[in-house]
């Protein structure tokens, strides 16, 4: 039976991942909820696998990965994340990670992750294929349960959107389609300038925000279709900022 050591800082997460594990034959010999409990267990436990959440409070993944792997005791460690993040998977990857997967993933993927690693297989990284990995309606659901944590926050108006964006923050609209399969919609707001403005009322309040997009008609800057985002095709949208 294949033993795995799991570090995840989220309860319910961990626990569930363990009872899954469980029914597909694969021992959690070990759990740790931070990074600092991670170097304590896994060394004593000697794990075939380790499965390692990258983004926890104090000591990250990434951290756990570079400790272990300076003291000579990183077990082949398979990380996952609920967001891609090329830059940081790449790092993780450089730390000793032997692969990656998104935490969506099937069981039966996972668990096939698992045992590669350890028969001494790697899980090959998808680095760069972002936009097969992460749709539209997959970041409108983790922006919503996991955003805040990450310094994302929701805003209910455009003219705060546009705002922000003029001030140097990230700012996207992102639609969640009615029907799953299709993918949703998202833009980037971006900063005005001299010559392209967001389009405003009478009152001077944003009704639609100087945008980026690429999709079925690409533009670099553009105020686009009025509240296309309430289209009947998507099912909710929401504005999000990041400064």
């Amino acid at each position: 039976m294949t033993r795995v050591a799991l570090v995840e800082d989220q309860g319910l997460v961990r626990e569930g991942l363990k009872s899954l594990l469980s029914l597909a034959g694969i021992e959690v010999v070990a759990e740790a909820a931070s990074g600092d409990e991670a170097l304590r267990v896994i060394p004593d436990s000697r794990p075939d696998v380790v499965l390692l959440d990258l983004r926890m409070p104090g000591m990250s993944g990434l951290d756990v990965l570079k400790a272990l792997s300076a003291s000579g005791t990183l077990p082949p460690t398979l990380v996952l994340t609920t967001f891609d993040d090329d830059a940081i998977l790449l790092e993780a990857i450089r730390a000793g990670a032997r692969g990656y997967l998104l935490k969506d993933v099937t069981l039966e993927t996972l668990t096939d992750a698992i045992e590669r690693l350890a028969r001494g297989e790697t899980v090959t990284p998808r680095l760069g294929s972002t936009i097969d990995e992460q749709r539209a309606n997959d970041l409108f659901r983790w922006l919503r349960a996991f955003g805040p944590r990450f310094g994302w926050r929701q805003t209910s108006t455009l003219t705060k959107l546009q705002t922000e964006a003029n001030a140097g923050a990230l700012g996207l609209i992102v639609a969640r389609r009615v029907v799953d399969g299709k993918s949703g919609h998202i833009v980037m707001v971006v900063p005005e300038t001299g010559t392209d403005q967001a389009r405003r009322d009478s009152a001077a309040e944003v009704i639609a925000p100087l945008q980026s997009q690429a999709g079925a008609s690409n533009f670099r800057r553009g105020t686009g279709r009025l509240n296309w985002w309430k289209g009947a095709e998507f099912a909710e949208s929401a504005f999000w900022i990041h400064a």
